[in-house]
């Protein structure tokens, strides 16, 4: 699917300077940051997230979740495009159905050739992240927008030199024209 041409536009530029971007991030980070799985369907976050799965719903949460790897993961598990947080990626030994975290010695003890071993691996991800850990996300991705916003400004510096350089030369072609019309 092709964005249109005002999204494209605005892609070349931080994807932070998108309108309701940030506040896109920010839901996503508090819903995978506190959810039992650090990973769902676009879809499911589509229709989670705004109330339908439309087409221009999926798009627009799969645009966001590509457009975010500081935060999050886009991959495709059995042809379904899903989504994840990454920081929940960093230490998987939390069994979510059991609420049972695995030490190091457990974990170690799962035999990868063994089906039981490898379904309880396979079930394995990260605790819900703390309030703490999920205001370090929000705080960052708020720092993220405000860098975006000050490279936009930095570039567009010479704007106000040419308005200033456009009335200096409208002010003496209007006197010049001036001088003209009272002859």
């Amino acid at each position: 699917m092709k964005l249109p041409w005002t999204l494209r536009r605005q892609h070349r530029k931080s994807p932070y300077l998108i309108e309701g971007r940030l506040a896109d991030v920010l839901a996503a980070i508090q819903v995978l940051g506190s959810a039992k799985r650090p990973e769902a369907a676009i879809s499911k976050f589509a229709h989670d997230l705004d109330g339908h799965n439309g087409d221009r719903s999926v798009e627009k949460w799969r645009s966001v979740f590509r457009d975010h790897p500081e935060f999050f993961l886009v991959y495709t598990l059995k042809e379904e495009p899903k989504a994840a947080l990454r920081w929940r990626y960093a230490y998987k030994r939390f069994d979510a159905d059991k609420n049972k975290e695995y030490s190091e010695e457990e974990y170690s003890q799962l035999k990868p050739d063994d089906p039981n071993d490898k379904a309880i691996r396979d079930r394995l991800t990260t605790k819900p992240l703390t309030g703490d850990q999920i205001q370090t996300l929000v705080n960052t991705a708020i720092g993220l927008r405000a860098t975006a916003l000050e490279e936009h400004k930095a570039n567009v510096w010479w704007v106000p030199l040419a308005a200033a350089i456009l009335a200096f030369f409208g002010t003496i072609v209007g006197t010049w024209l001036t001088a003209l019309l009272k002859k």
